[in-house]
């Protein structure tokens, strides 16, 4: 039998595609994952993914929580309200905080899931609670915060609770063995000796008029503008700006951040997709639309234990896979 010329050409150019440098001989996209909600019953929009240290993966659909095991969903209805926060408890469980109310969801002794609201037993000066966006646990206290305070809950006990007094949104965060407030107007603040205490508080931090969206990592902490400026953030509390080629391409979309694994960060936006950066700023990917996330509307991410990024966004969440060993070539490159 005779093969044509061409292919004995393309056979030879196989062979000496393992000597190409990586950039060359790999264009495609990572591995993206879509879930919706013809998968997890419920309505498209999800938000807020965090993940148990069981491996399961939980996020909010409006007033109930969703967990995925990795073959399968489970619907935990909650409140008749919208939730607004969510973490996942040590022991199975979860905190969760519907509109003016925060409790603990864990299964009774016939395995059926049960809210355990603590509102009722808080001081009366933390009522009504209002918005609760950011639920952290820190050794044996549980911390939480409204538009109004920051709460610990001295073991965890409602009846336990220290106060502090917030301006507007304010957002818990653990990065280094620590925790970190954020608080518009006020940089960034560490929990020490029992009191939060100015640690970040340069003016890429404090301007009232710029939203920060801080990402963490073991490594130490990064700070995102909403209009795409990146600074990261020292042990000693340094602001440094990290120049990188998406932020003349960013706009001022930016919802949320993941720093990664390798040094980089993936960023969602409100109307464009996930720009997932390197280590040197780099643009390794432009996720969209266009080359398989199910929306470009991102409002919230996370990393997994496996160093996956999820993102939720108005039709349900997907799982970018962004090992830079494994790409996929499909119909959309």
């Amino acid at each position: 039998m005779t093969y044509p010329k061409w292919l004995g050409r393309l056979l030879v150019l196989l062979c000496f595609l393992p000597l190409l440098p990586a950039a060359d001989s790999e264009r495609g996209q990572p591995f993206i994952e879509n879930f919706t909600g013809r998968d997890f019953s419920g309505p498209p929009q999800l938000y807020a993914p965090a993940q148990g240290a069981d491996g399961l993966m939980y996020f909010i659909n409006w007033n109930t929580v969703v967990i995925y095991d990795g073959q399968k969903w489970e619907r935990v209805p909650v409140s008749d309200r919208f939730i607004l926060g969510l973490r996942p408890t040590r022991d199975g469980g979860f905190y969760a905080s519907p509109v003016d109310e925060i409790g603990q969801v864990l299964k009774d002794g016939t395995g059926q899931w049960r809210f355990n609201s603590f509102t009722a037993q808080l001081p009366a000066e933390l009522k009504p609670l209002g918005q609760v966006w950011s639920i952290v646990e820190e050794g044996d206290d549980l911390f939480f915060t409204t538009n109004r305070h920051v709460v610990r809950l001295i073991g965890r006990q409602p009846t336990q609770a220290q106060s502090w007094p917030v301006t507007g949104r304010a957002e818990l965060l653990r990065a280094d063995g620590s925790l970190y407030l954020s608080e518009n107007g006020r940089g960034l603040r560490r929990y020490a000796d029992g009191d939060f205490q100015a640690f970040a508080t340069g003016p890429e931090l404090t301007d009232p008029k710029t939203r920060t969206v801080f990402a963490a990592i073991d490594h130490g902490l990064w700070a995102v503008h909403t209009d795409g400026r990146v600074f990261r953030i020292t042990g000693d509390g340094r602001v440094t700006p990290w120049p990188h080629e998406a932020a003349s391409m960013i706009g001022a979309a930016v919802r949320t951040g993941v720093a990664l694994q390798d040094g980089g960060l993936a960023l969602g936006t409100g109307d464009r997709g996930v720009f997932v950066l390197s280590a040197d700023g780099r643009v390794r990917h432009h996720l969209t639309e266009e080359n398989g996330l199910d929306s470009n509307n991102i409002s919230t991410s996370t990393r997994d234990q496996e160093g996956g990024v999820w993102v939720a966004h108005t039709a349900g969440c997907s799982r970018l896979d962004l090992d830079p060993r494994v790409t996929v070539f499909d119909r959309h490159n």
